[in-house]
């Protein structure tokens, strides 16, 4: 699998870039995705904020960074004919390494300790979201925010995770019943 950073990739050059798989968002370079074909995930690898645009539900998020990005959101927007009806999907994993020495205060397996802080991700017009709370010696953070189609989150993994919700997630109107 091969990773191209999206700070490398503009409107100008996308053509350039072929056989990539992966798309590394660590630098916060925000990003129209459909501009590079064969794209088949994102990866966090570093702290950062980012709006990135034209995505496909497969095009999934693994995150690993092992680090703070608390303050940090991923604000992924779907192609419109990529989230339509009440069944679109979307997979968010954690794949970090912590570390393995003495736990320390950010990488411990104590409650409230964490590891791997990803931040916000907001992803609207996703209903279903599975959650993989993987890694290695993580106590993984996540926040699932801007969503007011979401209907389920199903979280697996052997890894301790703190899940919170901001904004509207989830919340039931009368746009979206």
């Amino acid at each position: 699998i091969d990773s191209l950073s999206s700070g490398l990739v503009n409107a100008g050059n996308a053509a350039m870039f072929k056989n990539f798989e992966n798309l590394s968002i660590a630098n916060g370079t925000n990003l129209d995705a459909s501009l590079i074909t064969g794209i088949t995930g994102l990866t966090l690898d570093g702290a950062a904020s980012a709006t990135l645009t034209g995505l496909t539900q497969s095009q999934s998020l693994t995150n690993n960074f092992v680090g703070d990005n608390s303050a940090g959101t991923l604000t992924l927007t779907f192609a419109a004919a990529g989230v339509a009806g009440t069944s679109d999907a979307y997979s968010i994993t954690f794949a970090g390494t912590g570390n393995t020495s003495v736990p320390t205060a950010a990488n411990s397996t104590t409650a409230g300790a964490v590891a791997s802080q990803m931040g916000t991700v907001a992803a609207a017009g996703i209903e279903n979201f599975t959650i993989v709370s993987g890694g290695t010696n993580n106590w993984n953070s996540l926040t699932l925010g801007a969503d007011t189609s979401a209907r389920t989150v199903t979280v697996t993994g052997s890894q301790n995770l703190n899940l919170g919700f901001s904004g509207a997630f989830g919340e039931v109107n009368a746009t979206n019943g």
